[in-house]
């Protein structure tokens, strides 16, 4: 292990640790925290986008440099990927920074947040298993540097699921799928039921209501 694996290695740490431990000392708690928080974990919304970008786009050119003649590929994805840590990062942050200045708290914010910062912590992983890999070349360490890749892409499609749920309503992303896939995915919502003369008014009526736009 050289020195600047070392440092590399160090610095790897250090952030996953600091992306990890600021909601837990500092966790969600549904009280705002003040308008400048807010005000600057605003910049979360047009910031997130890009690293999401860049994970799709980090695997697609590691698997295209695996064919001889498109090698040359996988020489941008070390650029590439340190981009993406570094701007996830800070989505991560700024994100936190959001959700504590506004006082938004629950499950669904929670996870969409988790879910980001388990992004990033995988992308630290698998720049470290590249930069290993590099010395060691190692077919095990390469195998798991592309799984961790992949798992990168599980959780950040995860979390946009969350985030976009958070935007949109919970049912966003499979609104408009037909029924019968809805069904085989199981996320299809079960018929209301009709509304009576015996029906309990909040219970069927006003409860839904704050069930599906309020509570979370």
């Amino acid at each position: 292990m050289n020195k600047l694996f070392k440092i590399q290695l160090t610095l790897g740490i250090l952030l996953i640790a600091v992306l990890t431990g600021i909601p837990l000392l500092f966790p969600l708690d549904g009280e705002p925290s003040g308008n400048l928080s807010a005000a600057i974990g605003r910049f979360h919304i047009i910031l997130i986008h890009f690293p999401i970008a860049l994970v799709f786009l980090i695997p697609a050119l590691e698997f295209l440099g695996l064919i001889p003649r498109w090698n040359g590929f996988r020489m941008a994805a070390p650029p590439l990927l340190l981009l993406a840590i570094l701007s996830a990062s800070m989505a991560s942050i700024l994100g936190w920074s959001l959700a504590r200045g506004e006082g938004v708290s629950g499950s669904l914010v929670n996870n969409h947040m988790w879910a980001g910062i388990l992004t990033t912590d995988l992308l630290v992983i698998a720049i470290l298993l590249r930069s290993f890999n590099a010395q060691k070349r190692s077919l095990a360490i390469g195998a798991g540097y592309f799984l961790v890749l992949l798992a990168s892409l599980y959780t950040l499609t995860t979390g946009s699921h969350h985030g976009a749920s958070l935007v949109h309503g919970k049912d966003y992303l499979y609104a408009r799928l037909p029924e019968n896939i809805q069904e085989l995915l199981g996320v299809a919502e079960a018929e209301a039921a009709p509304i009576t003369f015996e029906s309990n008014v909040f219970t069927d009526v006003i409860q839904p209501i704050f069930q599906e736009n309020c509570i979370n």
